[in-house]
């Protein structure tokens, strides 16, 4: 159900027939006081109603999807911890609407690449003082919501899609982190960030004993 829309009608019509029962069903001097309070209330549910249509909908136009293009690949996924990167990458692109890239790097080389990508053989390394960088040198996540105001895309995100809207870099260890690319702007939730999380928890211990 689209409630922004339900919002919409229902608050336009509460405020309709408000201003048509006022003008044209009850006089003006024939108004009580219960009515007119009556009636402040009725606008106010109303325009709480309109109000809230209107947010819903100009989120789900920023949040609208777009075809990223690119070339599907699956490569990388060797070793005797390839089925756990596979299947965490898998677990992510499932359990996250609009995720559609998942690129693991270990030790600032891109290792794991599955979904949709700009080539068919997809190379990243990490930039010096980059986004990717700071994020593995802090320990916490970046999250750029909105890839069309960021200024790095080419220089450090190229190897994705050249359409992908949103990307989330976050670590998984100290060698390892995963890098995420969605179809939509400000794709992904609270919930969606503790999902990566706790798959990034079961896979980089793996892969960092791999890498050393």
């Amino acid at each position: 159900m689209n409630f922004g829309r339900v919002s919409l009608i229902t608050g336009g019509c509460l405020l309709t027939g408000l201003l048509g029962n006022r003008l044209l069903l009850t006089p003006l001097d024939g108004l009580t006081a219960t009515q007119s309070r009556a009636d402040i209330l009725g606008v106010i549910a109303g325009a709480t109603l309109v109000l809230y249509g209107l947010a819903r909908a100009e989120v789900s136009e920023r949040r609208a999807s777009v075809e990223m293009g690119g070339i599907q690949v699956k490569s990388g996924f060797e070793g005797s911890n390839a089925e756990v990167a596979e299947r965490c990458a898998q677990a992510v692109i499932d359990g996250i609407e609009g995720a559609k890239s998942v690129a693991v790097m270990v030790r600032g080389e891109g290792r794991f690449f599955l979904g949709q990508f700009s080539t068919e053989a997809p190379a990243t390394h990490m930039v010096e003082e980059g986004i990717v960088a700071k994020a593995m040198g802090s320990g916490k996540r970046a999250y750029l919501a909105d890839m069309k105001v960021v200024p790095v895309r080419e220089t450090e995100f190229g190897f994705l899609p050249q359409k992908c809207q949103c990307v989330l870099v976050q670590p998984a260890s100290e060698d390892v982190c995963v890098i995420v690319g969605a179809d939509r702007p400000r794709a992904l939730t609270g919930q969606d960030f503790g999902w990566v999380q706790a798959i990034c928890d079961r896979m980089g211990g793996y892969l960092s004993k791999e890498a050393k």
